[in-house]
């Protein structure tokens, strides 16, 4: 072969940035997202390469009678990548420490995320939407109202909305029974008595 000749390639020439999902290792994918973008600007290649992301949710949950707010991977062990794949970016990727290979693996070229599922992971990224952990409270509980104009109320857990993170608390209010929708935050579960 002459040199000005190079042999076809296992992966297309570099066109417009695909999404790609590359397998980590699990609790290593901070580490690896950042060496990612810092070899991928080293070499040169900042320009095949768009974002990294880890795909996290934000979640609230109730603990200790207080509403505290973390994120949470979706996929523990997986990165999404956007970038325009060619031989360099491919062995950029598959060499860098704790990757192990791109979903789905086994084949010379990877396959990109369909559009569709591209678009729904990365716009669930770019949202400030906070999932609520149901709490741990079933229909029937005792518990008592922590905040608000009903604070330290008790009532019965009438109902369980996770969706919306609130409890629906039956209580009885001047001698008449009524239902308080409340945070779940805002509900201590008592001990059973």
């Amino acid at each position: 072969m002459s040199p000005g000749v190079r042999r076809p390639s296992s992966v297309p020439s570099p066109g417009p940035l695909q999404w790609y999902a590359v397998r980590v290792q699990s609790g290593r994918e901070d580490a690896v997202k950042r060496a990612l973008e810092r070899r991928a600007h080293s070499e040169g290649l900042g320009e095949a390469f768009g974002r990294v992301l880890i795909p996290v949710e934000k979640v609230a949950a109730v603990r200790d009678g207080r509403r505290v707010e973390r994120t949470r991977k979706l996929y523990s062990g997986y990165l999404l990548c956007e970038v325009a794949l060619d031989d360099a970016a491919l062995a950029l990727i598959r060499g860098t420490p704790g990757v192990i290979d791109f979903v789905p693996g086994g084949r010379p070229a990877p396959v990109p995320l369909s559009p569709a599922e591209a678009e729904r992971l990365v716009a669930g990224q770019s949202v400030g939407k906070v999932s609520v952990l149901p709490p741990n409270l079933d229909p029937g509980d005792r518990v008592r109202i922590l905040r608000g104009a009903f604070a330290e109320a008790e009532g019965e857990v009438a109902e369980l909305l996770p969706g919306a993170g609130r409890v629906r608390v039956r209580l009885t209010i001047l001698g008449r029974p009524a239902l308080l929708e409340v945070e779940a935050a805002e509900v201590l579960r008592l001990g059973v008595a």
